[in-house]
């Protein structure tokens, strides 16, 4: 593989985690259910894919407000989530392009490559490529 269509391969699998995370949060948010999905191990029970604890405090003052179900207010939850895991997986990459610094505990600058099976490093342009999540 060549180091960007690596590189795009990259940036589509953490899109879709966004868009998997971000769906999944305003799903329960608005239904109190949580997502399920086969069971590789057992078939007849599936996994449930629990929400993180802060989404199950949301939902459930949203409920008591009422307004758990609010269109509006899912489509503003759902592009806030979004925009925050951008924002932190740029940030992360513009380091990894070497255009920031990626800091130890200890405060010492840490330097990183990333590198395709061949041996070849990504190219140092992840945060150019990076765009949001498509959601339609």
């Amino acid at each position: 593989m060549q180091p960007l269509a690596a590189a795009n391969a990259l940036i589509h699998t953490v899109n879709s985690h966004i868009r998997s995370n971000v769906n999944r949060t305003v799903e329960f948010v608005e239904t109190g259910q949580p997502q399920t999905q086969p069971n590789p191990f057992d078939p007849k029970n599936p996994l449930i894919l629990e929400p993180v604890a802060s989404a199950r405090v949301l939902r459930k003052r949203l409920a008591e407000l009422g307004v758990n179900a609010d269109p509006q207010l899912l489509d503003a939850l759902s592009a806030t989530l979004a925009e925050h895991l951008h924002l932190a997986f740029f940030e992360l990459f513009t380091a990894l392009d070497g255009e920031s610094a990626i800091y130890a505990e200890d405060n010492s600058e840490v330097d990183l490559e990333l590198r395709i099976l061949n041996g070849e490093p990504l190219p140092g342009c992840l945060h150019e490529i990076f765009e949001p999540a498509d959601f339609k």
